[in-house]
């Protein structure tokens, strides 16, 4: 039987301790989220494990920092994301320039990487208030 999640995370390993406190209050909005750490065993192949989290994810979150804006592996989530046609939810830090932005982020309103609570607040707000099918969730 296959696992479906509400929100699956792309996010820089550079990150990742961010990314575990922003999963971990994500969870406390009872939100089954979808996180390399704890979906992916350390034998399994990355690829495969991520393009199911993906196509069993009702919305992703991409987190776009100054190391993901040339990153293909992050651009390969990304056009995962837009070719599977899920919600996205873009939270952008404030050291990347707008113009260094991809076009399917720009196009977006995204939300301010900051605090990974104040940040996990949002996306649920957001999730809930469109039920993660909304094309435009960062509104």
């Amino acid at each position: 039987m296959q696992t479906t999640y509400d929100v699956f995370i792309s996010y820089p390993h550079q990150e990742r301790e961010w990314a575990r406190q922003f999963v971990e209050m994500l969870e406390k909005h009872n939100l089954k989220v979808w996180f390399d750490e704890k979906a992916i065993p350390p034998d399994e192949a990355f690829a495969e494990k991520w393009q199911e989290g993906i196509r069993n994810s009702k919305t992703v979150v991409y987190i776009v920092t100054p190391e993901v804006v040339n990153s293909k592996g992050a651009l390969v989530e990304l056009g995962g994301a837009l070719g599977l046609d899920k919600p996205l939810i873009p939270i952008v830090s404030e050291d990347v320039p707008v113009g260094e932005l991809v076009t399917p982020i720009r196009r977006r309103r995204w939300v301010v990487k900051g605090d990974p609570l104040a940040n996990a607040n949002e996306v649920a707000r957001l999730f809930s208030q469109n039920g993660g099918n909304s094309k435009t969730a960062a509104a």
